[in-house]
């Protein structure tokens, strides 16, 4: 049904991506300011990610959405 699985990436990056990011700033970088720097940066970059996905993923679904609909609409006369 859904050939685009952007709802696999959304919860990759929520429940893989952010944390790994997290540990690996935490473990790597030692200067506290550059760290709070790195994680507010990596927060934006994390927020826009997820926006797009989402957005790709409500699009994926308003498209395949739609031929469902028509076919219910065609065979169910109201």
């Amino acid at each position: 049904m859904n050939q685009v699985n952007y709802a696999f990436w959304i919860i990759m990056l929520v429940f893989v991506f952010a944390p790994l990011y997290l540990v690996v700033v935490s473990i790597v970088i030692e200067d506290e300011t550059n760290r709070h720097k790195l994680f507010i940066f990596g927060g934006i970059i994390g927020c826009v990610w997820f926006s797009m996905l989402i957005f790709k993923q409500m699009n994926v679904e308003v498209v395949y959405g739609q031929a469902l609909l028509d076919y219910w609409y065609a065979t169910n006369p109201e």
